[in-house]
This record gives structure tokens, C-alpha cells and sequence, in this order.
């Protein structure tokens, strides 16, 4: 039993004519529920006469003052007598009555008395009230059971059962003492809980002190320990959304949504499930893809099914759905070559070289736009004919224009003229012939767009839309050909003019055109962060010996309005192109066509465009442009404003998928750039188009950072500035990525390090240099990065981004990078062989064959 702290009290009184102190002491004890009894306890000072026998304690309930006639303690009626040799200490005498009531007033006073029988007056007169005073009882600490969990399981420690004997538990505090750390909640609670941590196969062990206190302050502590168990749970198939895509294009299943709760997806697993088979490129991957079947005006529903497996060979399975549509392709229209025509000759003109890709031509529409007026025999024929007016004079021309349509109402257009000449035949020299003489089978008009009989709008690759300017090997812009313009007017504009014809690629004399690119080719390139492909065509082809592929000309579009988002001629990768990163948006048609130029300067005519449709990017649900797996942590802030970058527009920052670390891109000093549109790092040893993948990874400790920018007008320069998560090496630079030959170009000429080297701005011009697409067309692709070359490797000299654009060919590299200025090239030597490799293609040194 704990002991507490009595009550005292003290008074005086004076016995005979001695001063005497008087003490009282009160102790109450008993059990809550039950009647308590108190004990008091007097002391006073010892009497100093002589003769003096004992004392008697006086003691009354309820009122003051005499008569003390008390009654109920344990040691009798009022007075109790006592002897001196009852007493403990003559000298210090004291006394306790026992059992008096507890809560009740009661009166006391003492007299001392002699054997005579002699009594002195009373003492001072002491009165109280008996009160409760329970005596404290420490309290029980209670914290549960031990507890055996999984991982990621809500947990509750209980402390419900701890206890007090006085029903008066005030406070209780959990606190963690050993295993992996967790958030405690209530932890000042008799009920807290926790969430158990992610552990490995081994399990972990945590252990928990609770304390309680009482409302005395005293308190007690007890333990428990809880074990999280590791078990394997299994993935979440993912599949993607169900698509609707139309024939012939290129489709990517999206299952990089899957997860799973403890562990990684390991493996992939994709099989056909319904509809038409087709040929998955990449089954294994979370994105496969395959060119979408053709079909007929029904359509078809091909089904998928994937299969996910983490570390541990759990498995789970989706679903998704791809619808196919069918497409219908515009007609070609031919108007046939031109001609010459003598007076009251009969003339035929000729458009049984039109075609349409997957209906066949329903219709044909000739009329005249221009000439002495002449009457066709079935203006509705492929082939109608009329008589050269007799009134024609030599020199006059007559123009006409041919339209086609097919049998869902899409029309194509084309033209052609007829020559007045005389009656006297005279031989034209070579150079009259080429100029006069088209080749039949080349369309003039590369494309055409109009309506489907239900009224849906459908495009190809209509001339008017190509804003952009097409390029020559040197990198000079032309002019697009004109509607009306032929292939050799078209290959003559985009000549470089050089005096060597055949080195410059100028068209020449009697030169045959190599064929049209065939068999184009769209497929699916894994990529971090990004919606990417490789396009592909077929074998260079021309019929005059010697010839060789001298460079290719490659455009991608949008099919919905046939706007060119890339525009690239290059002289390497004549047969293959890897878009740069970012360049395609998810869920949007596109199509891509090539042509091909010989080293005399023939460009053959466009390819049959390639449709092709990106799949939905399921990496960004938050949707603000940054992959989810590449999210920074929620407060990162690398341009130190006091706002986290994920909370505001004008800052991404990404995570590098090589090292983890994080490297921002901020618009916030630039006047003309409108957004960051989209961001991710890439794993330069993966990135298409990539070589030397051992290698890369040390020297790009922030891996590729693919950018896509808005800039306010087509053609404006933009200056962004680069966040780095702790400073950039002294030997550190910038350099620009080229997907199209997988090299790394300095671009320390538009690349500015800050003093503290944690900040780099770039500065960058839409359709010029740090832009990939190669149009100035509002948007900048950049696929860039910091390059840590090796000691032994030489410092790399800058170049401004124009000379290497022009170097490179066109778009945003490619081809010879010039490093360091030319007064410099000499001695630097850096730039001789690969600037020799693309002289020696030009001058046509063994490199190719006239057919591949």
C-alpha cells in the first residue's frame, strides 16, 4: 500500500499557567463506495508541573465550545483518558482517536490532571472538518498484445485496458523505440495507429513504449512489440484505354499504367485475342505496337490481351480493345504529259495514269481554264480528245484541268497544256525537249484534299499546307514547289548551285529521276517519357548506272489539317529516321512520306504517304507534361522562388532515370516562350538512334533532357534557363543530342553556365538552331543534356547553331559538325574525318551503289 501525505494542523492552549502547543493531524482512509473513518492524531507540548498524571482529549461533533460530550471514537465517549505511562513519549506527548467520521466538524481541546485528582482548565479549543483523502494508487500501463502484420497494413496499438485505482488515468503517449521509423497517429491516445513499412523478405521488427499518467502525476509505462511480415502481393494489369484508329496506321498498345503494390513489374506479356491477326512488334514490352489492318467500310474490333508478372512470378491480366476504321485515301489525279499540236489536228488528252489507293476512280472532269476556246468530245472520259482550233498560231497554249473522285467523294486535281506549232516540223534541241517534256508518271500536284460524301473532312499532303521551307544538302532553304510545278522545276529549286553539278547535287541534263521510296515503314521505338518512332523506306532505285543516293528529304504531318510538324533532308541514314523525342503528341494521327535524290540531282517523286496513329501516353495522369515515374519529390524547388516547382506552370523539373537527379526548366525569364508543352529525361544508352550505350552514362550524369516548347510566333528565338540540383563540373558543357545519327554536338555557343554553375540558359530558335523539328512552326523540340567528356578526351570547340544546321543538312542536325570557328579548323583537326566522310559522299568516292 502506497503511503500519502497526512493532513496537519496545530494550535496552542495553556495548561495551569504553562503555554502548550497543540497539534492535530487527520488521516482519512477508506475505499471509494464505502464509509470512510477518520483517524485524529493531537500532540502538544508537555505540562511542566509537578504531580502531573496524565492527560484527558476532549471532543465534540457539530458545534464549538464546551460542553465536549463527543461520542462514536473507537477509543471511547469524550473525554478518553490518558495515563502518562500510555504514552509513547512523556516528554512529546500525542494521541490518535480512531474511528471519528469522516466529513463531520468536530471540536478538541485538552486537560492535564494530577493523581490527586486535580484538572487544568481546557486547552485552546482546535475544530475541523474530516475530509476524504483517498490515498494515490500508481496507475497500470496496458499496451497490448504483440502483433505480427504485412507490410502496408494499418495498425492499432491498443492501450485500452490500462488502468487506474483511482478510475483517474490523465494522459497517454506512444512513443517508437526501435525498427523502421513510422508516422504515429493519436499518438496521444489510447488507440494510436501507424501504417507498417515496406520491408524485405526478412520482415522487421518495431517496438512501442506507452505511459500513462494519473491525475496525481504519477504514471507507469508498458511495451509492445509489433512484427511486419513481408508477403508478395500481385500486380495490377493495366491494358490502356480502348482506341479507335483507322487502317493502315500505326497503333501502340499503352500497358505502362500496370503496377504493383510491393515489388516491380518484371515482364510483359501480350497476345491477340480477337479479330484479324496482327503482327505485335515488341509482345514482351509495355508497349507494342502494330499497323492496324485493312478493312472495308464496317470495320473491325481487334482485342489484346496483357499479362503482367512481378519478381516473384505473381501475375495479373487486362484487356483493351482497339476499333479500326476504315479510311478512305484521296485520289491521285494525272493529267498526262503536255503536248504539242499542230492546227486542225486531232488531240487526246490522257488521265488513264489517275489512280485512288482503295476505291478506284468513280468520275473524271476535264475543262479548259486557258486558250482559243475548243470543244472536248466527253468532258466525263478519261480520255477525251478535240481538234487543235485552226485559227492557233505557234507559240499559243491551251490549258486544262482534270478533276478525279473517287466513290466516297474525295477529288484530286491536276493540269496540263497543249502547245500550238506549225505545220513545219522542226527538230528541238536536247535542252527544248527536257523542258518541254514531263514525265508521265510524275504527278505535279503532290497531293490533294477534300470531302467525303457523309462530309468528313479528309487530308493527304496538300502542297498549299507546306509552309515550311524545304531544305537543300547544304542546309539553304527554297521555296516548296508550287501546285502546278513539275518534279524537275522542283529538284532545279532546291539545287545548290554549286559549279561541280554532280557534288552539289544540281539536276543534269538527261538525268533520270531515281524511283519513289516504297515500301515506308512506321514502327514503335521505346523511349523514356516519350511517344517516339523510326520511320523506314525501301531501297534507293534509278535506272541510270553510276547513280547513287545522295541524300533524302523525309516529312511527317498531321492528318487532321496537314500540317508539317518535321521537315529533315539529310545525307545520313539515307533509309532510316529516328524522330527526336517529343516531336509526336499521344493519341494523334499522323503521316510521313520520303523522297529520294541521286548525286546528279534528281529527286524522285514523294512516296505514298504512310498513316500512322500514337497510342495514349498512360505515364502522365496528372497530365502536366512531366512522366509520373519521373515526378521530383512534391517540394522540390530547384529555382529556389519559395514555391515548389509542381505547384507552378512556368517551372518542370524532371528526375534523371540514370542517376535520380533532378534538373529543371524554367520560362519565367523569357518573353516569347508560352509553355513547357513537355519534359522528360531519357536514358541516353537508350534513346533511339543511340551508340556507345556503355559509355554514355557517365558522361551525361543528367541523362538527355527532352524538351517541347510554344513559342509565341513561328521563327522566334526563345531563351529558357536550366535548374541543376547541386553544381555542374568545371569541365561540364552543354551539348545538343542528334536522333538522327546518335551524335552529341556542342552547343556551348547558345549555353551560358552562371557563376555558381547550378544554372544554365539556353537560348534556342524555332525551326533554326537547338530545334529539331526543322520548321518554323511555333514549337521547339530539344533533345540536350550536360557532357562530362573524360580526361583524355580533347575539349570540344562551339559553333553556332546556324553553321551547324547547315552543316548538318537541315532540320536540327545531322550530317558534319563543325567544332570551332573556320579560321581555327586547322589546327583544331577535330573536324576532318567526319567532314571528309560527307565530302566523300558528296563527290560520290565508292560509298554507294545505284542500287542498294
Amino acid at each position: 500500500m502506497r503511503r500519502v501525505p497526512v493532513l496537519s494542523l496545530s494550535f496552542s492552549f495553556v495548561l495551569s499557567l504553562l503555554l502548550t502547543v497543540l497539534t492535530v493531524l487527520v488521516t482519512v482512509s477508506g475505499m471509494p463506495g464505502q464509509a470512510a473513518a477518520a483517524d485524529i492524531t493531537l500532540a502538544w507540548d508537555a505540562s511542566g508541573e509537578s504531580g502531573v498524571a496524565g492527560y484527558r482529549v476532549y471532543y465534540k461533533r457539530g458545534d464549538v465550545g464546551a460542553p465536549y460530550n463527543g461520542t462514536g471514537a473507537a477509543e471511547g465517549d469524550s473525554p478518553v483518558t490518558i495515563a502518562l505511562a500510555d504514552l509513547a513519549d512523556a516528554s512529546h506527548p500525542s494521541y490518535t482517536l480512531t474511528g471519528v467520521e469522516d466529513g463531520v466538524f468536530y471540536c478538541l481541546a485538552v486537560t492535564a490532571y494530577t493523581a490527586a485528582g486535580a484538572e487544568s482548565a481546557y486547552s485552546n479549543e482546535v475544530s475541523l472538518t474530516t475530509s476524504v483523502m483517498i490515498q494515490n494508487q500508481m496507475p497500470l500501463a496496458n499496451a497490448g498484445p504483440d502483433q505480427s502484420v504485412s507490410k502496408g497494413a494499418v495498425v492499432h496499438l491498443e492501450g485500452g485496458n490500462s488502468s487506474d485505482p483511482e478510475y483517474d488515468l490523465a494522459s497517454y503517449r506512444w512513443v517508437q523505440q526501435s525498427g523502421p521509423t513510422v508516422v504515429l497517429d493519436n499518438a496521444d491516445s489510447a488507440r494510436a495507429s501507424f501504417t507498417a513499412p515496406e520491408v524485405g523478405v526478412d520482415g522487421a521488427t518495431l517496438s512501442f513504449v506507452l505511459e500513462v499518467t494519473d491525475g496525481g502525476g504519477l504514471s507507469d509505462t508498458d511495451s509492445c512489440t509489433v512484427n511486419v511480415v513481408w508477403y508478395n502481393q500481385p500486380p495490377v494489369a493495366c491494358a490502356g484505354l480502348d482506341q479507335m484508329v483507322q487502317e493502315e496506321t500505326l497503333v501502340v498498345l499503352a500497358g505502362l499504367c500496370s503496377t504493383d503494390p510491393d515489388d516491380a513489374i518484371a515482364a510483359y506479356h501480350w497476345r491477340q485475342t480477337g479479330g484479324p491477326a496482327v503482327v505485335l512488334d515488341g509482345a514482351e514490352t509495355a508497349q507494342p505496337s502494330f499497323i492496324a489492318p485493312v478493312t472495308d467500310a464496317a470495320g473491325i474490333s481487334l482485342t489484346f490481351e496483357l499479362t503482367v508478372e512481378d519478381s516473384y512470378g505473381l501475375s495479373a491480366s487486362d484487356t483493351c480493345m482497339v476499333n479500326v476504321s476504315w479510311f478512305n485515301a484521296a485520289p491521285i489525279a494525272e493529267a498526262g504529259p503536255d503536248q504539242t499540236a499542230v492546227p486542225k489536228s486531232t488531240v487526246v488528252l490522257d488521265a488513264t495514269g489517275s489512280r485512288d489507293p482503295d476505291g478506284g476512280i468513280a468520275s473524271y472532269a476535264w475543262r479548259q481554264t486557258s486558250g482559243k476556246a475548243v470543244v472536248l468530245s466527253d468532258g466525263a472520259s478519261a480520255t477525251p480528245s478535240f481538234t487543235m482550233p485552226a485559227s492557233a498560231a505557234a507559240g499559243d497554249r491551251l490549258a486544262f484541268e482534270l478533276v478525279v473522285t473517287d466513290a466516297r467523294g474525295l477529288a484530286a486535281s491536276d493540269s496540263c497544256q497543249v502547245l500550238a506549232a506549225t505545220a513545219v516540223h522542226v527538230e528541238k534541241s536536247t535542252e527544248e525537249k527536257s523542258k518541254d517534256t514531263k514525265d508521265s508518271g510524275a504527278p505535279k500536284n503532290s497531293g490533294a484534299t477534300g470531302t467525303n460524301s457523309d462530309g468528313d473532312s479528309a487530308a493527304t499532303w496538300p502542297a498549299a499546307k507546306e509552309t515550311a521551307s524545304e531544305e537543300g544538302s547544304d542546309g539553304t532553304e527554297t521555296a516548296p514547289a508550287t501546285e502546278t510545278g513539275d518534279v524537275a522545276q522542283e529538284t532545279q529549286e532546291t539545287s545548290t548551285g554549286s559549279v561541280d553539278a554532280e557534288a552539289a547535287g544540281e539536276p543534269v541534263v538527261g538525268n533520270n529521276i531515281p524511283s519513289a521510296p516504297q515500301n515506308m515503314v512506321v514502327r514503335a521505338c521505346a523511349q523514356d517519357g516519350a511517344v517516339a518512332v523510326i520511320i523506314t523506306a525501301g531501297v534507293f532505285d534509278d535506272v541510270d548506272a553510276g547513280d547513287r543516293h545522295l541524300k533524302t528529304q523525309w516529312q511527317v504531318g498531321r492528318r487532321s489539317d496537314g500540317g508539317l510538324v518535321l521537315n529533315h533532308t539529310g545525307v545520313q541514314h539515307l533509309r532510316e529516321l529516328p524522330l527526336p523525342g517529343l516531336l509526336l503528341e499521344a493519341n494523334t494521327a499522323y503521316f510521313c512520306r520520303a523522297r529520294f535524290w541521286d548525286s546528279r540531282g534528281g529527286a524522285s517523286e514523294w512516296s505514298v504517304p504512310v498513316h500512322f496513329q500514337t497510342g495514349a501516353f498512360s505515364n502522365d495522369m496528372n497530365e502536366d507534361g512531366v512522366p509520373d515515374d519521373q515526378e521530383p519529390a512534391a517540394d522540390v524547388d530547384l529555382n529556389a522562388d519559395g514555391i515548389a516547382d509542381r505547384e507552378q506552370a512556368i517551372v518542370r523539373s524532371v528526375l534523371s532515370p540514370v542517376s535520380g537527379r533532378a534538373i529543371g526548366l524554367g520560362i519565367e525569364h523569357s518573353d516569347t516562350v508560352l509553355a513547357v508543352l513537355s519534359m522528360a529525361a531519357v536514358d541516353p544508352a537508350t534513346a533511339c538512334g543511340a551508340q556507345d550505350a556503355a559509355e554514355v552514362r557517365e558522361q551525361y550524369p543528367y541523362g538527355l533532357i527532352n524538351f517541347r516548347l510554344e513559342v509565341a510566333a513561328p521563327g522566334d528565338t526563345a531563351t529558357v534557363t536550366v535548374y541543376l540540383d547541386a553544381p555542374a563540373d568545371e569541365s561540364a558543357s552543354w551539348v545538343k543530342y542528334n536522333p538522327i545519327d546518335g551524335s552529341w554536338q556542342d552547343y556551348s555557343a547558345h549555353a551560358v553556365f552562371s557563376a555558381d554553375r547550378k544554372r544554365v540558359t539556353l537560348t534556342l530558335k524555332d525551326g533554326g538552331f537547338g530545334d529539331d523539328d526543322g520548321i518554323a512552326n511555333g514549337v521547339i523540340v530539344d533533345p540536350s543534356g550536360i557532357e562530362i567528356l573524360p580526361e583524355q578526351t580533347a575539349s570540344s570547340q562551339s559553333v553556332s547553331g546556324e553553321t551547324a544546321a547547315a552543316a548538318g543538312g537541315g532540320g536540327g542536325g545531322g550530317g558534319c559538325f563543325i567544332a570551332g570557328s573556320l579560321g581555327n579548323a586547322g589546327a583544331s583537326g577535330s573536324w576532318v574525318t567526319p567532314c571528309l566522310l560527307v565530302l566523300f559522299a558528296l563527290l560520290g568516292v565508292g560509298m554507294s551503289r545505284r542500287k542498294e
